[in-house]
């Protein structure tokens, strides 16, 4: 791609680039800052501004003159521009002047397109006041009007490096461009021939819990039942998809399968760890059985009891020796180590039992399920275009992925911003004739969290003239592989399938919502059908 700047356009349709104000300056300020024209006081200044569009310019100042106003104030009998720093810095603390420039850039805003315009330039948070005039960019060179309309070598918009890419989130791409995947959505035409492939659909991401904040009342104190709905029935989420961003088919990757797992891990509890939780526990549900604010309201007075939780748990203690293993002899230890570690001293109770009694304490050994697991998929995918719409093709498959995996920079103003949005999701099913096969898995909403394309496969590089008009990829590499890896957002839980009791309904789970096009109908799931 050349670095070139993009054909200048004036965002109102005029055949003029440029445009500009004539702001008076009192004569004070001239004289105090020296400013003259030919020898004489000079308080008349013209501000030149771009309206070019095409590379995000509107609003922006080209050039500042001091000027000698004729019997019009159109009419110019001597001008000069303005190039020096501290000169420049004067005029753009003047209020007058940035006054006059707000004028300029309300007027311009008030229009669908200059507002649209002067968002793409960055300028207008300046028009609705939300940044201070002060900040505004001041700058100025000699024939900055000329400059507008002609072009200049090495310099080009930031629009222009996805000009040729601007509908692959609004098109459905496929590899090989002739390959065959049926006609199912016309009827009557689902026994026609197909290839299996995996159907890649792209969309923007929708956070889990977006609008499902706490209830609060006017006071902005949370109210009883939302609090108490939060406890009983957990956290709700909603879909993760919103607007579709395309769709790709690719054929069916040669290395193929599928891992789940869930998390089961070693649990230790003794005898008085137990009947101390207990006694906790219960002492916890006295006090908030009735109101869940009360939880952290008694704080305190669940701390005071807590000697009173211990005096039950060591009364129920057997008593005996130092030398015995009894219960005593766990409480013994359990209070001696928790007055030696307020001097900095740990001990392991575990092992002055042993040392003591010989007996070691009955850690109650068992393995306890701890929760799900994401899934994680990963495709390799080999591309060898056959002609030069193929390879275009093949460059839109790699940047489709590419660029929807990113994030995106929010509310950017002079170059900084606070926050990132999320990248987008992708809903992955394999497919033949656009129904989903039932012998291979599918999926939940996945997030792209790695995308890699190697362009020597071979060990060599290797490339073919593709073209130097515009579109054309000037050269195409022979071959190329892109290896892509996915997460699931959410767990997949036996109720997915249809199988996890009477009280579930899958049609009120969002996470099964985001993909019901690929599980309902005559995609639903089946007793001989593997599923997710």
């Amino acid at each position: 791609m050349s670095d070139k700047r993009r054909t200048p356009e004036s965002y109102d349709g005029s055949s003029k680039l440029t445009d500009f104000i004539d702001v008076k300056l009192n004569n004070d300020f001239s004289a105090k800052h020296g400013f003259n024209l030919s020898g004489k006081p000079s308080n008349n200044i013209r501000i030149h501004f771009s309206k070019d569009k095409n590379n995000n310019n509107v609003g922006r100042i080209v050039e500042v003159e001091w000027s000698q106003f004729g019997t019009s104030t159109t009419n110019l009998r001597n001008r000069k521009t303005v190039t020096d720093e501290k000169d420049l810095k004067l005029l753009r603390e003047n209020p007058i002047i940035q006054e006059a420039i707000l004028e300029k850039l309300k007027k311009i805003a008030s229009t669908p397109e200059g507002k649209k315009a002067l968002k793409e330039s960055g300028l207008l948070q300046f028009a609705t006041e939300e940044t201070d005039m002060s900040e505004f960019p001041f700058k100025s060179e000699e024939g900055g009007t000329q400059n507008e309309k002609d072009p200049t070598p090495g310099q080009f918009s930031p629009k222009e490096l996805i000009a040729n890419y601007k509908d692959i989130f609004k098109n459905n791409l496929k590899y090989p461009i002739d390959m065959f995947v049926g006609d199912a959505e016309t009827e009557g035409e689902k026994d026609s021939g197909s290839q299996d492939y995996i159907y890649f659909e792209q969309f923007t991401y929708k956070p889990p819990q977006e609008g499902r904040d706490l209830e609060a009342d006017g006071s902005g104190r949370l109210k009883e039942a939302s609090v108490r709905t939060a406890f009983n029935e957990g956290i709700g989420r909603n879909q993760s998809i919103k607007e579709a961003q395309g769709t790709c088919m690719l054929p069916i990757p040669n290395k193929l399968g599928i891992s789940q797992g869930v998390n089961w891990g070693e649990s230790k509890v003794n005898a008085l760890e137990f009947a101390a939780f207990n006694a906790a526990s219960n002492s916890v549900a006295n006090v908030a059985s009735n109101n869940p604010f009360s939880i952290f309201t008694e704080i305190n007075n669940l701390r005071k009891q807590g000697g009173a939780v211990l005096d039950t748990v060591f009364q129920g203690a057997a008593k005996g020796q130092t030398n015995q293993a009894t219960s005593a002899s766990i409480a013994n230890a359990v209070v001696a180590k928790a007055l030696l570690s307020r001097l900095n001293i740990n001990v392991d109770v575990d092992q002055f039992i042993t040392r003591q009694t010989g007996a070691a304490i009955n850690p109650n050994l068992e393995l306890l399920f701890a929760g799900p697991q994401l899934r994680t998929f990963s495709f390799q995918f080999n591309f060898a275009p056959n002609g030069k719409k193929e390879a275009s093709e093949v460059r839109k498959i790699q940047r489709w992925f590419r660029e929807g995996m990113l994030a995106t920079k929010t509310n950017i103003s002079n170059t900084a911003t606070l926050f990132l949005g999320s990248p987008n999701v992708f809903r992955i099913c394999y497919k033949n004739n656009s129904r989903r096969i039932k012998g291979l898995n599918t999926f939940k909403i996945c997030a792209l969290t790695s995308c890699e394309i190697d362009f020597t496969p071979d060990g060599v590089y290797q490339s073919y003239e593709d073209g130097f008009d515009d579109g054309d990829g000037v050269s195409m590499p022979v071959r190329s592989q892109m290896a892509l890896t996915f997460s699931e957002l959410t767990p997949i839980f036996r109720n997915d399938y249809g199988s996890g009791g009477d009280e579930f309904n899958p049609s009120e789970d969002p996470t099964l919502k985001d993909v019901d096009v690929n599980i309902s109908g005559d995609n639903k799931f089946t007793e001989d059908d593997l599923g997710f």
